[in-house]
Parts: structure tokens; sequence; C-alpha cells
């Protein structure tokens, strides 16, 4: 398989895996150098359901998240040995393009970081990224309504990002 978008998200790859199970993350081990950040950690994340991750500080939560969707991979000395299975397929497998899984598995930060142009264009971003070439209002007008966010931005979607409240930027 050449890279994450040709996954049907209905269908199991792998017979070892509950039907229910969308994602299967078993992580051995998690280094950052020489550092041991986690260990035998069993994650089996269940189709169509909230999961939360609840742990003390500096129990390795956000190393989890970020081995989830290869946003680690960026940084200088992560190893990650184990297996994360996105619908049967392995994440970690070398024909698997790391910017695949990320538009697959995307991740919202606790803290928000907007960009420094208009709300607008904080919402197509991504689209313009991937060149979408749909009607581009429309698609952002859809997501601003689906985040609870168009009736108190519809009329200032040429401000900037940076100046939504913190829950809006989260959201």
């Amino acid at each position: 398989m050449e890279a994450l978008k040709e996954i049907d998200a209905n269908e199991t790859y792998e017979n070892d895996l509950p039907t229910d199970v969308a994602l299967d993350c078993k992580a051995e081990r998690i280094y950052y150098g020489d550092f041991l950040a986690v260990r035998d950690t069993h994650v089996p994340i269940k189709r169509n359901q909230i999961t939360g991750f609840i742990g003390p500080s500096g129990c390795g939560k956000s190393t989890v998240l970020k081995s989830i969707n290869r946003m680690n991979d960026l940084i200088r000395g992560f190893r990650f040995v184990g297996d994360i299975r996105f619908h049967g397929v392995n994440i970690y497998a070398a024909n698997i393009d790391p910017v695949s899984v990320r538009r697959n598995i995307g991740m919202v930060f606790q803290q928000p970081n907007p960009f420094s142009m208009s709300i607008f264009d904080n919402v197509a971003f991504g689209l313009r990224l991937n060149r979408y070439k749909g009607n581009m209002q429309e698609k952002v007008e859809k997501a601003l309504r689906s985040a609870a966010l168009w009736k108190e931005v519809k009329d200032k979607l040429k401000n900037n990002g940076l100046s939504l409240s913190g829950g809006q930027q989260q959201r």
C-alpha cells in the first residue's frame, strides 16, 4: 500500500485486529536519544468512541499521541519500537509516508496555534496546501459551523486569527 489515503475505514485489514478497533498502538519503547520516555504501553482505540489519555504530568501521554500521528519523527533522536496499526495498516512501515499519516490522523494541541493571517485563511490553509479546487467559501463555512464558530465570526472572517479568544482558537 502506497499511502494511507487508500485505507477504507470500514474494512479490517488484519485478522487478529478486533473489528471495533480503529487504531492499535503497541509502544514497546519510545526514546528521545538515550532517554526512555515510554515503555510497555498498549492503547487500542475503538471506532466511533471517544478515548481520553489521563495521567500525571510527564508520564508520556503527549509522546504516545505524537507517535500515533508521527509528529515525533521530526524530533532529532526520536526512536519508536513497537507497532501502530491504523485500520490494520502499520503506520511505521517503510512504504508509508509520514505526511499521509498526518493527513489521516490529526492532532489538536492543548495550546492553540493560529497563523497570523485572517480567520478565513487559517481555516482554508489546509485546503490550499492540498490544492483543493472546490468551493473554498462553502468548505470554510462548513468547518466553522462544525466548530460552533460560524455565528461568532461570520462577519469577521477578514480579521486576524490571533484576534480570536483562546476558546475560539481551540475550536
